[in-house]
């Protein structure tokens, strides 16, 4: 597949947010905090990219309050990326996966 949406936000030194597309209508978002010795991640899955989005920030928000003054004011559209870079990446942090979703269609891989 090519060209998957996916999206990339950085809201604190250290913790990324992360959003894509894992099925016709399915998008998956997860929070990774890289300040700790082990990765952490705070993984869902919505119906719709701007659902994932504001999981994404919702989760970010309860976690660590608000934004860092150097935190992105947009997300990065890297959808054009080679997705076994975005994939390699993920794995390099120890990315656990999505959560099941059930009755919904993800495309294979995910």
């Amino acid at each position: 597949m090519t060209n998957r949406p996916k999206f990339l936000r950085f809201c604190a030194d250290g913790v990324q947010l992360r959003v894509e597309q894992i099925g016709p209508d399915l998008w998956g978002g997860a929070m990774c905090d890289e300040r700790l010795s082990t990765p952490r991640w705070e993984r869902f899955t919505a119906l719709t990219e701007d659902a994932a989005k504001h999981g994404a920030m919702a989760t970010a928000d309860f976690r660590l309050g608000p934004p860092a003054a150097n935190a992105d004011k947009n997300w990065r559209d890297l959808s054009d990326i080679a997705e076994q870079s975005w994939l390699e990446a993920l794995q390099r942090l120890g990315f656990p996966g999505y959560p099941e979703r059930e009755g919904m269609e993800r495309w294979e891989g995910f």
